[in-house]
């Protein structure tokens, strides 16, 4: 019995790999069945890089791939402990060889963790494909279990740019989550396994949206920066529950032109209790909305 995770409740359930056994296992010895089986299992596990090609592999050392947020030094393990650390990965370098076609990228993540973790304690993966985000995977620490397990799959639209960023967020120096070196990889799917082959072309998007949220006594702020809109309106921030749950923490004007990218601030005054992290959501004049960045709340 192998272990493999169901995408839907983001837990891991068992699954019976059915696997073809010739008449003459059901002749044979019970030792030498068993022998049997135990190898034809082997032949049927999945293997993840296979036909697979990384964009990307966790490595703490590696400044040219990606930035980490962390207030704590790190070498080969980036740690939340009571805290939240980040990595941010820079443009995945795909490989557009087939002009015009769509690409689908997989993630495959292990993150250790403290068997005592809470609902509050989680990890946050989410891809943005030229500046906005387009998925989101959050996994909340189950008490019990000493580890947390990704696996996903995304497809992008060709010449796309795409990033990825996973936060561990725990609210107890008591709970650690943790990403070791090699346990985050990013691959692209129907390609030979080649490291960082790409002729990646510039998207027509040519900045990153970005977004911090810090505690400020009994509010917290947020702070966020966004490109001109020539359809501007409003920006709707969210705050998002510890059961991932959005609710309307307020509104700002949408008021960026020119050429100049712009930086806005908001102050939310009454953060509940359950606020484990934000994210700001452009609504432009015929009411299209785009999530343009998510944060996780900080553990002071």
């Amino acid at each position: 019995m192998v272990l493999i995770m169901s995408m839907k409740y983001k837990k891991w359930k068992p699954f019976k790999y059915q696997c073809r056994r010739s008449p003459s296992h059901a002749k044979s010895k019970k030792m030498k069945s068993f022998l049997l089986f135990i190898s034809t299992l082997g032949l049927c596990l999945p293997t993840f890089s296979q036909n697979c090609s990384r964009l990307y592999l966790f490595d703490p050392a590696d400044k040219k791939s990606h930035s980490v947020i962390s207030r704590d030094p790190f070498e080969s393990v980036l740690v939340a402990n009571g805290k939240a650390a980040a990595v941010q990965t820079f443009t995945l370098p795909i490989d557009w060889t087939e002009k015009g076609k769509p690409v689908r990228l997989k993630v495959q993540a292990k993150f250790d963790c403290t068997t005592n973790l809470e609902p509050r304690d989680f990890v946050w993966v989410y891809f943005r494909i030229n500046g906005s985000i387009v998925k989101t995977i959050t996994v909340k620490g189950v008490a019990g279990e000493n580890s947390i397990a990704i696996l996903d799959s995304i497809s992008v639209p060709y010449g796309s740019k795409v990033t990825l960023r996973a936060a561990m967020v725990c609210d107890s120096p008591e709970e650690t989550i943790s990403l070791r070196k090699g346990e985050l990889e990013v691959c692209q799917i129907g390609k030979p396994s080649t490291l960082y082959t790409s002729i990646y072309e510039e998207a027509p998007v040519n900045y990153e949206p970005s977004m911090q949220v810090k505690n400020a006594g009994s509010k917290v702020k947020i702070l966020w920066r966004s490109g001109p809109n020539n359809d501007s309106n409003l920006f709707r921030l969210e705050r998002a529950d510890s059961n991932g749950g959005w609710s309307t923490a307020g509104f700002a004007k949408d008021d960026c032109n020119g050429n100049s990218l712009c930086d806005y601030i908001f102050f939310d005054s009454n953060p509940l209790p359950t606020t484990i992290g934000y994210r700001i959501v452009q609504v432009d004049r015929i009411g299209k909305e785009t999530v343009i960045s998510e944060e996780s709340r900080p553990v002071d």
